[in-house]
C-alpha cells in the first residue's frame, strides 16, 4: 500500500470499506428499496432518517441535514480529522480477508387486524372533523388545489393535539394507539399538527399520511411506523386500462381529481408488495418529479415494471410535480397535451367529467 500515491491509498481504503459495512458497525440498518435506513448515529432520534445509499456510496440524515462518504461518517461519528479517519479504516483492510455486509435481519411485515382497521377509521372521522374547523390547513389545502369535495371525498384530515386523547380516554384504548404508533411512548400524537391522508379500502384505514403544516417538522411526510407502505388507489387499477404512477399523496389527490385512474408511491421506490398490487395494470405510466431524483426514480421503477411501464417526459413549465403543475392557469389542460405528445400516440379520451387513457397497439415506451 506504500508504494500507492495518496489519492490512490485513499480510493482503495474507499473501495475496501463499503459505506453500508461501516455504517452498520454504528447503527442498525433496515433495507427500503435499493437503500439503507436506520436512526442516525449522530443525534437522538425516536424514527429513523438515517439514509445510506450504496450505489452512490453517500449517507445523508434528513433530522440533522449532514452528509457525506466513509470518510465524513467516521469523521462526524468519531469527531477525529479525515487523515484520522483514514488511518482507522486503513487498519481494517487486509488483502486475506476481505470483508461482507451481512444484512440484518428484516423485521416481520405488520398486518393489520380487523379491530386496528376499524380504530384508524375512528381516528380518520376524527381527523377529519377536526380539519373541518381548523383554517390554516383548510387554507393550506386551498393553495394546493385541494378543493372542498376533495377533501370530502378522500377524507382528508388534521392531526390537533389532544384530540386523541379526548377520544380516547381509557389506559386500554391509548394502550391500542400506541400499538399502531399513533401515540409514542410519552403520549404524544404521531401526526400532530400534519394535514391528514388515509388510504381507504372496502370503507375502512389501512394507512395514514401525514403532511408537516410546520416549518419546525423536519420530515415533510410521515407514515405509520413498521406498516408496508401501501399503494395508494391501488383499489381504482382495473385490467383494461392503464393507471398513472405517481411518488406522492398530493400528485395523487390531483391527478384523480382530474379524472385519472392514479396511485401513489408514497416515495420513489417501488415495494415488493406494491408490485404486487400494481400486477393487475396492463400499462403503467410513470409520473415522476421533473428533478433529477424523480427521473432516476422514473428510469428504476421502469426497470422493476419492464415492458409494460411507460415513462412520461418531464412536466411542461419547469414545474417540479403535478400539484405544482395544477396550480398553473392551464395544468390541466396541458397535462393532457403531454400525455397527448408521447410519441406512440397516447391521447386523452372524454367522457363528460371522466377522463381515461386510450393507448393504441404496440405502445412505445419512453424515456426522456
Amino acid at each position: 500500500m506504500s508504494t500507492l500515491n495518496w489519492r490512490d491509498r485513499v480510493e482503495q481504503v474507499r473501495a475496501a470499506n463499503p459505506l453500508e459495512i461501516v455504517a452498520a458497525q454504528y447503527t442498525q440498518l433496515r433495507r427500503q428499496g435499493h437503500d439503507w435506513v436506520g436512526k442516525c448515529p449522530l443525534h437522538e432520534e425516536r424514527t429513523a432518517s438515517f439514509t445510506v445509499t450504496p450505489r452512490t456510496q453517500k449517507w445523508f440524515c434528513f433530522g440533522c441535514n449532514q452528509g457525506g462518504d466513509v470518510f465524513k461518517l467516521v469523521q462526524c461519528v468519531e469527531h477525529v480529522t479525515f487523515k484520522e479517519a483514514f488511518a482507522r479504516l486503513e487498519t481494517q483492510v487486509t488483502a486475506t480477508t476481505p470483508r461482507q455486509f451481512i444484512p440484518p435481519p428484516e423485521p416481520p411485515v405488520k398486518v393489520l387486524t380487523a379491530a386496528e382497521c376499524r380504530l384508524l377509521t375512528e381516528v380518520v372521522d376524527l381527523y377529519h372533523a377536526a380539519l373541518l374547523t381548523e383554517r390554516k390547513p383548510l387554507d393550506y389545502l386551498a393553495r394546493r388545489q385541494i378543493t372542498p369535495a376533495m377533501i370530502k371525498r378522500h377524507s382528508l384530515g388534521y392531526a390537533r393535539p389532544g384530540d386523541l386523547l379526548k377520544r380516547f380516554p381509557s389506559s386500554i384504548e391509548r394502550a391500542r394507539l400506541k400499538a399502531l404508533h399513533l401515540l409514542n411512548e410519552e403520549g404524544h400524537e404521531h401526526f400532530r399538527y400534519r394535514i391528514i391522508i388515509p388510504e381507504m379500502r372496502d370503507g375502512e384505514a389501512i394507512y395514514l399520511v401525514g403532511r408537516a403544516t410546520l416549518t419546525a417538522q423536519r420530515a415533510k411526510y410521515m407514515g405509520l411506523l413498521d406498516l408496508p407502505k401501501p399503494l395508494y388507489g391501488a383499489g381504482c387499477i382495473q385490467t383494461d386500462e392503464p393507471i398513472l404512477l405517481c411518488e406522492g399523496p398530493m400528485d395523487w389527490l390531483t391527478l384523480v381529481e382530474w379524472g385519472y385512474s392514479a396511485v401513489a408511491l408514497l416515495g420513489t421506490y417501488l415495494k415488493p408488495n406494491q408490485v404486487a398490487e400494481l400486477s393487475r395494470a396492463r400499462t403503467v405510466l410513470i409520473v415522476t418529479d421533473s428533478d433529477e431524483p424523480g427521473r432516476h426514480a422514473a428510469a428504476r421503477i421502469f426497470e422493476q415494471l419492464g415492458l409494460r411501464a411507460c415513462v412520461l417526459p418531464p412536466l411542461p413549465g419547469g414545474v417540479k410535480d403535478v400539484n405544482e403543475l395544477a396550480k398553473c392557469p392551464e395544468g390541466r389542460a396541458q397535462f393532457a397535451q403531454l400525455l397527448a405528445s408521447v410519441p406512440g400516440g397516447i391521447k386523452v379520451v372524454r367522457s363528460g367529467e371522466s377522463l381515461s387513457i386510450a393507448l393504441p397497439q404496440p405502445t412505445i415506451r419512453v424515456i426522456a
